[in-house]
């Protein structure tokens, strides 16, 4: 008896599970994407305690961390993330 995925009528190739966006995670680079900056940008964020993280493997960000932080960011200048200032 061969129990394969594929045996299953309601297999659908390529496809993904949808994943609530409250426990979505991106990689750096990811978040550098979507912010249009560079991954050492979002290391420095990180580092300073500014853009929360979790390591598994490699740091992952949270849909909803990214969410919180972009609310709290709007106005300010994180050029240098030890010394933000308004930016407008």
């Amino acid at each position: 008896m061969n129990n394969s995925i594929y045996d299953n009528p309601n297999f659908v190739p390529n496809t993904l599970p949808t994943i609530p966006d409250e426990i979505r995670v991106y990689s750096v680079q990811e978040v550098a994407d979507i912010l249009h900056t560079s991954r050492s940008a979002v290391y420095g964020l990180i580092h300073a305690g500014i853009l929360p993280c979790i390591k598994i493997g490699r740091m992952k960000i949270r849909h909803d961390a990214l969410a919180a932080f972009l609310e709290k960011a709007e106005g300010y200048n994180y050029n240098n993330p030890y010394q933000i200032v308004k930016a407008c």
